[in-house]
């Protein structure tokens, strides 16, 4: 359902996903330069003669107290680049989401009134009013969470890669247990969030019918003031649907604050041994910690974008499925049809 999209991108959207895709790796390519300046950064304090007995700054002749200014001033330009980078990546995505969106939304419009008279005789126009309402208006969230699925797979690949040069061991213990909670998470949402998809489908095309058979009968509502039986028939469905989607907000949100929690153990515990068995100065340890909880830091926020992301995906595939009904229609001539 998602492929059939790519299909009706013009070739300018194409060339703006490509360039976002440049801007994506730029902004992976500036994480990797964030974390490997934390141990320079945290050295200089530390441990300067380290960093002064390293062949690259012997030949250059540069003092300790020159390098304690340029590596915080580095350290800062490559972290406030990083999180500029990030923001633009973010503003891209929601500007080429909705540029996207427009598109399709324009495409089944135009793609249902260039249908003949039987089509508009047999299709329900609340239907069409849910789809081209409704349904279409979420087309620019749901392309906006598959960009953004794009855009943190990648951050992750190059952060966690990062960090496994930096330290394998902890890296492959931590990283694969927090993405097989995460997928756990999802199999076990999977069938709720459609089952809630289905029915917040089913409820938009209710109320649009329930709204549109009341004001058609508003002249005997107020000659009857049978207002509640009308109220009675709305809530029926508007209170449900409130209720499932507020649902998958909720499951799209719940697993952060569980994950937040295991990390930092994580993390200390990889302190803790670290401290333990290392056979060398503390002092030495200390940059490698640096990486680790800044790595720590970064991926978090990164893996529940992928989380929000793939739920977001799965609670949008009825929407999806009407929407693509709609793109498979034939474009007709009037004249054709006369």
């Amino acid at each position: 359902n998602i492929i059939i999209f790519w299909k009706f991108i013009n070739p300018k959207r194409k060339k703006q996903l490509f360039v976002l895709f440049i801007l994506i790796n730029l902004s992976a390519i500036l994480e990797i330069f964030t974390l490997a300046s934390v141990i320079p950064f945290i050295n200089i304090f530390t441990n300067p003669d380290k960093i002064l007995e390293s062949n690259l700054i012997k030949y250059t002749f540069i003092s300790e107290y020159n390098l304690q200014v340029l590596i915080p001033i580095l350290f800062g330009i490559f972290a406030l680049t990083s999180s500029s980078v990030r923001i633009l990546n973010s503003w891209v995505n929601c500007r080429l989401g909705a540029a996207i969106g427009s598109d399709i939304s324009i495409i089944c419009f135009k793609k249902v009134i260039s249908q003949d008279y039987k089509f508009h005789i047999n299709r329900n126009s609340n239907e069409v009013l849910n789809t081209l309402i409704l349904e279409i208006s979420r087309i620019p969230a749901l392309i906006n969470s598959i960009l953004n699925l794009l855009s943190a797979s990648i951050l992750l690949i190059f952060i966690f890669l990062s960090l496994i040069y930096f330290n394998w061991k902890f890296t492959s213990l931590a990283g694969p247990l927090i993405g097989f909670i995460y997928v756990l998470i999802v199999i076990i949402c999977k069938n709720k969030l459609s089952k809630n998809s289905k029915f917040i489908a089913k409820a938009n095309d209710f109320l649009i019918r329930s709204i549109q058979e009341t004001l058609g009968s508003i002249k005997e509502i107020i000659l009857t003031k049978n207002i509640e039986t009308y109220v009675s028939q709305y809530s029926q469905y508007d209170l449900p649907l409130r209720r499932r989607e507020s649902e998958n907000k909720f499951l799209s949100l719940v697993p952060r604050f569980g994950i937040e929690g295991i990390t930092l153990f994580l993390i200390s515990i990889f302190v803790l041994i670290t401290l333990q068995t290392s056979q060398i100065n503390i002092v030495d340890t200390l940059p490698l910690i640096g990486v680790v909880g800044l790595g720590g830091q970064k991926l978090l926020p990164i893996i529940q974008i992928i989380y929000t992301s793939v739920v977001q995906i799965i609670s949008q595939t009825t929407n999806l499925r009407k929407v693509n009904n709609y793109l498979k229609l034939k474009l007709n001539n009037y004249d054709s049809s006369i």
